[in-house]
């Protein structure tokens, strides 16, 4: 006897537009739960590229703490919609602060020099960084710090662009099962 193959039926989902996934965006911005298209996804790093951006364009300090709040204000919903697309893409919701690896230790490696006594300058920065650090030495270990936040953003973008588990072959996302006996006379023979 042969075992049936199990089909799962999932419900197509389509690519988000600019203006909905922005909405979406907003609206799910504390669930770490559920799933989020590439597009969503994307779109919303495009509008956040943009603000930031434009916060950037003027060197005021007023314009650059601006960008520091927003990056406080939308770092839980940016974590939330990196957690669902990890979610999407089968991969550990863990992934979704990969962003911020370079500039947390780039914090911390400013207090540290700074309770040594070394001159340490900080600037506010929009996402994904908290800020820039700029140590008052010259020290090769600012510049691995630089390496890892490079490497830590291209590994996420990477993770980001994975393929939506719901497109993978005989993935389960949601709705019922539908077993199908590998031999269709037997199919035939139940029907008649």
């Amino acid at each position: 006897m042969q075992c049936p193959t199990t089909l799962y039926v999932c419900k197509p989902r389509h690519a988000a537009r600019w203006g909905e996934a922005t909405l979406l965006f907003f609206k799910r911005f504390t669930v770490f739960s559920g799933r989020a298209t590439r597009s969503e996804f994307w779109w919303w790093m495009f509008t956040n590229s943009v603000v930031v951006f434009l916060l950037s364009l003027s060197q005021s300090s007023i314009m650059a703490w601006c960008g520091l709040l927003w990056t406080v204000i939308t770092f839980v919903p940016t974590l939330a919609i990196g957690a669902r697309r990890l979610n999407d893409s089968g991969l550990r919701r863990i992934w979704c602060i990969l962003p911020y690896v370079g500039s947390l230790s780039s914090l911390l490696l400013g207090a540290l020099f700074a309770l040594q006594g070394v001159e340490v300058i900080y600037t506010p920065a929009a996402f994904p960084s908290f800020g820039n650090v700029f140590i008052g030495t010259n020290l090769p270990i600012t510049g691995w710090v630089g390496l890892l936040t490079i490497a830590s953003l291209s590994a996420y973008v990477v993770l980001m662009l994975r393929q939506s588990r719901s497109s993978l072959p005989n993935a389960k996302v949601s709705g019922p099962s539908l077993n199908v006996p590998k031999d269709l006379d037997s199919v035939a023979k139940l029907v008649l």
